[in-house]
């Protein structure tokens, strides 16, 4: 089995994620408790609430600070997660309200492709964003445009 620290030794970021005006790190580890092993986690220092990706996810290929889209002073954090098993992989934009992480679009995408240290989203505008992804054999191929509600 693949050790954690070969896995994930260069998924971490570092944003302030909470709004306190300091600088938090955010990375990968999967869980070893019994209730909650081989699940993905994306967990945080200072006290901020982890994301537990859903169980059909078994792995992380991309984790991204994208800084505060919505202006709320808080950095949002986009991640692309590979389902077990199989190519398929889905992109997250969460935020953070009310000291929980919300998802703000998901978007599915291929995941045998391999990933590039590019930006999978940009800020087009006070609370627009876009989020560039493949399809199998093309990268960014294609884009989604949204607004936060």
């Amino acid at each position: 089995m693949e050790s954690y620290q070969s896995r994930y030794r260069d998924l971490w970021t570092k944003g302030d994620y909470d709004n306190d005006r300091e600088n938090d790190s955010a990375y990968v580890t999967i869980g070893h408790l019994q209730k909650d092993s081989g699940k993905v986690f994306i967990r945080f220092n200072h006290l901020i609430p982890s994301i537990e990706l859903p169980d059909e996810f078994n792995r992380v290929a991309h984790l991204e600070n994208v800084n505060d889209i919505d202006n709320d002073g808080g950095c949002e954090i986009y991640l692309v997660a590979i389902r077990e098993r199989s190519c398929s992989a889905t992109g997250f934009l969460y935020t953070m309200k009310n000291r929980q992480w919300k998802i703000v679009r998901e978007v599915e995408q291929d995941g045998c492709c391999g990933f590039t240290a590019m930006d999978y989203v940009t800020l087009l505008g006070k609370n627009r964003f876009k989020i560039s992804y493949r399809e199998a054999g093309n990268e960014f191929s294609k884009y989604y445009v949204g607004t936060f509600n």
